[in-house]
């Protein structure tokens, strides 16, 4: 057992999962490795960095969009961004660089169709709320950049979880 108390299963597995792509931890993004399928410090510090990066870019970028330029529709915005997100995630799974948990385990057996292994009916119903909410999320987040300074926007938007907290505190 390692200090996470998990066995040395998971670490054969990463192991012969990279080998398998022909991936090598040395030459592939993540080469700083402490251990084989744990990123070290300083890949974890640079991943946040430039997620950090990224979306303040992309805060200026559609600040300036909606407001500056007075660019009409923030939802084509969204969806653009969203599409260029999962083109980009698509294209680094190809290339190695990023890898997505395929637990089925983790997912209910009434919510997989046996023969085409994809989502029924019953699980599009189940996630059906949240996606919904989260979209609601997303553009007026969205649109409300254009109304407000970037600061106020900035402390809005980290309020959220507060507000969310609280709400669920009360209502629960």
């Amino acid at each position: 057992h390692d200090r996470w108390g998990r066995s040395g299963v998971l670490e054969r597995e990463v192991g012969e999962s990279a080998s398998a792509m022909g991936s090598d931890t040395k030459h592939s993004p993540r080469g700083m490795l402490n251990h084989p399928g744990r990123p070290g410090k300083l890949y974890c510090g640079l991943v946040a960095l430039c997620y950090m990066a990224l979306a303040v870019a992309l805060l200026f970028f559609n600040k300036a969009a909606l407001s500056s330029y007075k660019f009409p529709n923030a939802n084509v915005i969204t969806l653009a961004q969203l599409a260029c997100s999962n083109v980009l995630l698509y294209a680094f799974r190809k290339l190695g660089w990023v890898r997505f948990t395929d637990d089925v385990a983790l997912i209910p057996r009434d919510c997989i169709d046996a023969k085409s292994g994809f989502p029924t009916q019953k699980m599009f119903r189940r996630v059906a709320p949240l996606s919904a909410a989260y979209m609601v999320y997303m553009l007026l987040s969205m649109a409300s950049v254009r109304g407000v300074s970037l600061p106020m926007y900035t402390t809005l938007r980290r309020t959220t979880a507060a507000f969310t907290m609280g709400a669920e505190y009360f209502l629960a």
